[in-house]
């Protein structure tokens, strides 16, 4: 299985993760739910499978759901991985014994190392890999407070209307301006508030000192890399850097942070080995 289809009911999808959890082949694994395919290509490599079993949602919308209804039997037979996004620079918006955070904003940010970023220059000969990171967090900035200004506000803004390789030329910071013709171009966000530079620059005047990586979304960052790349080398796509942080991490690498440290706290708790 992929993924738990996205158009399923709420009551579908807990019914099909009691239905795990109830199933003999599961009965001494510790279920862990995560978001989407490639969560589970990454977290199935870095847990042992004899002891665990991850399944992909296919989105966060229901985790809260899930656990609210799994925790009053099931609390110390799973486990849910979900990308912070912005949840880690504020009160969350919920918390869970057995609900665990990425470290950074999302997976994506969390593969992202100082040694990753010399294994993807090598490999795409990109020769200025030494400001690269520093470069597009910069260049994404302002972006990054929208979207963030968006989650605050609860405005619900949908930000799929911003291709990111139409706007960047891979040098030039991307403008509020030019993001805010895009949220509202062609009748797109219509019902929505429309965000001006004003507040966006307002905010991000009272915020600025927040952490680049707790901020900027890790697909955004790909899609920078993209093409400041294709421009050495034609042809890369943001999906394939996506799937070359993947490989390139480790399970040492996943022992340094704060989630892997939580999740063994945890499962040791609840009677599960997962590390040696």
């Amino acid at each position: 299985m992929t993924s738990i289809k996205k158009s399923l009911k709420p009551s579908s999808i807990i019914a099909y993760v009691v239905q795990e959890l109830r199933s003999p082949s599961t009965k001494n694994k510790l279920l862990i739910l995560v978001e989407g395919p490639d969560d589970k290509k990454l977290y199935g490599f870095l847990f042992p499978q004899k002891v665990t079993r991850v399944i992909p949602v296919g989105t966060c919308q229901y985790f809260k759901k899930i656990l609210l209804n799994c925790n009053l039997t099931y609390a110390s037979r799973f486990i849910i991985i979900k990308d912070a996004d912005f949840d880690n620079l504020g009160n969350p918006p919920f918390v869970f014994s057995n609900l665990f955070r990425t470290d950074t904003h999302d997976l994506e940010t969390m593969l992202i190392s100082e040694e990753s970023l010399k294994h993807l220059c090598s490999e795409y000969q990109y020769e200025k890999g030494a400001s690269l990171l520093h470069n597009v967090l910069n260049d994404i900035r302002q972006l990054s407070f929208m979207k963030w200004y968006n989650i605050i506000n609860h405005l619900m803004i949908n930000f799929k209307t911003i291709c990111i390789a139409n706007i960047y030329d891979g040098s030039t910071p991307i403008d509020v301006n030019v993001c805010v013709n895009c949220l509202y171009g062609k009748g797109a966000n219509s019902d929505k508030k429309k965000l001006t530079s004003t507040e966006i620059n307002h905010f991000m005047t009272t915020h600025g000192s927040a952490d680049p990586m707790q901020i900027s979304n890790g697909h955004d960052i790909c899609e920078c890399f993209m093409v400041k790349f294709n421009q050495q080398n034609a042809g890369v796509k943001a999906k394939i850097i996506e799937s070359s942080l993947r490989m390139f991490y480790s399970l040492k690498d996943f022992e340094k942070t704060n989630l892997y440290t939580s999740i063994v706290k945890w499962s040791r708790k609840n009677g599960f080995t997962l590390f040696k």
